[in-house]
């Protein structure tokens, strides 16, 4: 007997005599018994392989495109958020612009202002306090006390203002009598209540400024009654505490003004303003018109009216503008000293606050004297030490503690 070994798919054994015939009364029956191949045939093993592949590239791919949506989502939402605070603040902007800023004081009666531009240095004339509303009440009042103790009967009307107000209230007035003034002041300090809502608004400052000459739309009346007949603009000095800055970038409308009616400006200005956003504008105002700007703490505002003799009953005399970087020396133009008589020389040193590039002072600003001079002409040298080689604007005044007759020519 023997047997034969067929192999199909699905794997079969037959088994069958091999001779003519079986032994006689047993019935044979053929036996099959299927074996199934546990090994994957060789020719299926690169197709499952690539199916596995297929479903790891579908899951990377899928994850990557999640992740691309959250990144687009991400960068819309981000966009959407700059656009909202762009428009946000120009829409502070143009707000501010549109507030009715007035006053409740009473039309003025007594006819236009003094308009007169022909005055003299020694004419007795007006002297203007204003303040920001951002300040503190005791640094307000105590720089009215050392200004006070410092103009003495220098001028005959005396006007205050208090600046960048949003509100629709008594921000200013002027009187004859100091006193009746100071009662002003005390009656009218610093409320934040009142004060502009965000830093992104600009000070009013420089509108208030151009108001006095009527240059701007009638609605912004806060300073209609600052000149009346019985106030004169020509010679006038004004002397600012500035917390908030301006927006403004042009002044060249105010520097004519300023210089045709001969009227002096003072800013004292905080090294940390509360908001605004042009701290330049103020300086150049003041350096073309012979005014004087300084950058100080809040703490040292009592004390500048003790320190800058613009608004003292001193008399100009001198006005230079010297640019200065790094380190060296610049001759100056030469000063006429007009008559025998005591000086005072003040001057910047830094265009900017706060004091950082200066190698020899402490403050934006210095003054000394006063020294006796002859009426002879006077060269003069600036030596200067800066740390680093950006240009600095210096305002350098000379006064005279004598009376002059003349109004110092303006330079650029």
């Amino acid at each position: 007997m023997y047997a034969e070994l067929q192999s199909r798919r699905g794997g079969t054994i037959n088994t069958d005599s091999a001779s003519g015939s079986s032994s006689p009364g047993i019935n044979e029956e053929s036996t099959t018994v299927e074996i199934i191949n546990t090994n994957p045939p060789s020719e299926f093993g690169l197709v499952d392989k690539q199916r596995h592949f297929g479903i790891l590239r579908y899951t990377v791919t899928n994850r990557f495109r999640k992740l691309m949506l959250i990144a687009l989502v991400n960068l819309v939402v981000f966009a959407a958020f700059f656009l909202f605070v762009f428009f946000l603040i120009v829409h502070l902007d143009k707000k501010h612009e549109d507030i009715l800023v007035s006053s409740t004081l009473p039309a003025p009666t007594a006819g236009p202002m003094n308009k007169n531009t022909t005055c003299s240095p020694q004419d007795t004339t007006t002297l203007i306090f204003a303040y920001s509303n951002d300040l503190k009440p005791d640094q307000v009042l105590n720089s009215w006390q050392t200004l006070r103790n410092n103009c003495q009967s220098s001028y005959d009307v005396y006007s205050y203002a208090r600046l960048d107000v949003n509100s629709d209230l008594k921000n200013h007035g002027y009187s004859t009598s100091l006193d009746d003034i100071e009662d002003d002041i005390k009656s009218d300090l610093p409320d934040p209540k009142e004060s502009y809502p965000s830093y992104y608004f600009g000070s009013n400052i420089l509108t208030c400024i151009r108001v006095k000459f009527a240059t701007v739309s009638l609605k912004i009346n806060m300073f209609q009654t600052m000149f009346t007949s019985d106030m004169t603009l020509c010679g006038a000095k004004m002397y600012f505490l500035v917390k908030r800055l301006p927006n403004d970038t042009d002044v060249s409308d105010l520097v004519f003004l300023l210089r045709k009616f001969h009227i002096s400006i003072t800013f004292v200005v905080s090294e940390k303003p509360s908001g605004g956003m042009n701290q330049q504008v103020l300086y150049t105002l003041a350096t073309q018109t012979n005014g004087f700007c300084v950058f100080a703490e809040d703490h040292k505002f009592h004390d500048t009216p003790a320190w800058v003799p613009s608004f003292w009953p001193l008399y100009l005399v001198y006005s230079a503008n010297a640019g200065v970087r790094s380190t060296g020396s610049l001759t100056l133009p030469v000063f006429n000293a007009p008559l025998l008589g005591e000086y005072h020389i003040c001057m910047t040193l830094q265009d900017h606050g706060a004091m950082q590039k200066f190698r020899m002072g402490e403050t934006t600003y210095i003054i000394k004297g006063p020294y006796t001079l002859d009426a002879v002409p006077y060269n003069m040298t600036l030596g200067f030490e800066y740390s680093d080689d950006e240009i600095n604007i210096l305002q350098i005044r000379i006064y005279s503690v004598s009376a002059v007759d003349c109004w110092v020519p303006y330079s650029s």
